[in-house]
């Protein structure tokens, strides 16, 4: 199994536990001399979850950074905490096309497997540590609660939503929130993409519903929610149509044997049909013949016979 290949690299010591305020390092324009060798520097993303990450387990430095990350995240023993410290380490240490072609991986609907590569990725695979889940304004709220988070996000805001020359001090995180327009969103932006990965690992991309809202606050939790959680936005578009186009080869096929299921169910309805009739038809035919013999039987032992000796007369 693919999985079996995480743990292939021997590692001498644990994860470092560090704060959990510690900024994402930054990443390099240029591979580090580790990654030299590495064929996914010229690797063309698939887009698919699998199929980047099953590069990534190939890959002998990839699957060394992976190997931590994975043990730290791998349910359902791992704490939500230090699952996110290692995924910051993690994409942290990649050249940034790698955390590119796996933050931005996609999965089909109903891809089972796919999405179980998604949810480690996004660092959402251990048991939350609150008992509900809360709402992505409570997220947010608690995210610029705290220094580095709240910086996170501000960059995010800058880099995505045209707001460079914007400086957010003093704003709120309502005032935050209105800086998010979808419509602005410069979502195939480098600089955007990048910005969206440094969020990876930080509470902004923890589990959150937007259920039980008013009005109000519900139209800003969605939008929030999709420009912090939809990763669609940052499909190129080749590889988006790509996707599209995928999914609706798969919807055709499925159509297509829905249909071949419901026309064979048709021919064996109409021949176990066939066969009742015939059946009906030749219980009748059979019963009609059998009555009628039984019917000139009948007849037959009703009509007069004559004496077996015409001699023989009655004596009294």
């Amino acid at each position: 199994m693919i999985h079996a290949t995480f743990y292939n690299y021997w590692l001498p010591s644990a994860i470092p536990i560090l704060d959990h305020h510690l900024p994402v390092p930054v990443h390099e324009n240029n591979p580090k001399e580790e990654w030299k060798e590495s064929r996914l520097l010229t690797y063309a993303p698939d887009i698919s979850c699998v199929q980047e990450m099953t590069l990534c387990i190939q890959d002998e430095e990839c699957n060394r950074k992976l190997v931590p990350f994975v043990q730290s995240c791998s349910a359902p023993l791992c704490e939500e905490r230090l699952c996110r410290l290692a995924a910051r380490q993690f994409y942290s240490s990649l050249p940034e096309k790698v955390a590119e072609m796996l933050v931005f991986c996609q999965c089909m609907t109903d891809d089972q497997d796919c999405q179980q590569f998604q949810t480690l990725l996004n660092s959402n695979s251990c048991k939350q540590d609150r008992t509900e889940q809360w709402n992505c304004l409570e997220m947010l709220d608690n995210c610029t609660g705290e220094k580095i988070c709240r910086k996170t996000f501000e960059a995010f805001l800058s880099k995505c939503f045209g707001a460079k020359d914007v400086s957010f001090i003093g704003y709120s995180t309502t005032d935050l929130l209105h800086v998010i327009d979808l419509n602005f969103f410069v979502s195939e932006n480098k600089e955007c993409r990048l910005a969206f990965v440094a969020t990876v690992g930080s509470v902004l991309q923890s589990p959150c519903t937007c259920h039980g809202l008013d009005h109000h606050n519900l139209y800003r939790c969605n939008v929030l929610q999709q420009a912090i959680h939809n990763r669609s936005y940052f499909i190129p578009q080749g590889l988006k149509e790509n996707l599209s186009s995928t999914k609706s080869k798969v919807k055709k096929s499925q159509q297509e044997l829905s249909w071949l299921n419901d026309q064979l169910l048709y021919i064996v309805v109409a021949v176990c049909v066939v066969a009742l009739v015939i059946i009906a038809v030749a219980i009748s035919i059979i019963m009609h013949k059998l009555g009628k013999k039984h019917s000139l039987s009948k007849n037959s032992d009703s009509r007069f016979k004559p004496p077996e000796d015409s001699t023989k007369s009655l004596v009294l």
